[in-house]
């Protein structure tokens, strides 16, 4: 048996009759991205070989929480296997785009939830991206 773990998101849209069209997929852009940006990172485990993790699951995203940061929404996605948070402009989902990616800093690896703090609540007066992590 053979089943493809999640490697990106996908935004649906609510139609006026409740139904969900499906308007936005990142497939495997998430892995592309880091590939590029991050190779020693690629599809590893919690700063692990690279490329250890393709066949299982990829970077495993594993949560994500969306606010708006000024007049843009943005998705936070944060990735288990790989760690760190990679970041969306949902603004228009439909045309959502990758903005940036936050890479574990060797301490905080596979990050299990995720929560945006907005400036009004931050003790800093600006958002904050709070993740709780497995290891």
């Amino acid at each position: 048996i053979t089943t493809f773990g999640g490697r990106g998101i996908s935004i649906f849209r609510q139609e006026a009759d409740g139904s969900l069209t499906k308007v936005r997929e990142t497939g495997g852009e998430f892995e592309r991205i880091i590939a590029r940006d991050f190779p020693a990172l690629f599809n590893g485990e919690n700063n692990a070989d690279p490329d250890s993790r393709s066949d299982n699951k990829g970077p495993e995203p594993e949560g994500v929480t969306v606010g708006q940061i000024g007049d843009r929404l943005y998705a936070f996605v944060n990735l288990e296997r790989v760690g760190g948070v990679i970041v969306y402009d949902v603004t228009d989902p439909a045309n959502a785009f990758f903005v940036t990616y936050r890479p574990p800093t060797g301490q905080d690896f596979a990050p299990e939830t995720i929560a945006l703090v907005s400036a009004a609540d931050s003790p800093t007066d600006t958002p904050l991206v709070l993740t709780a992590n497995e290891a």
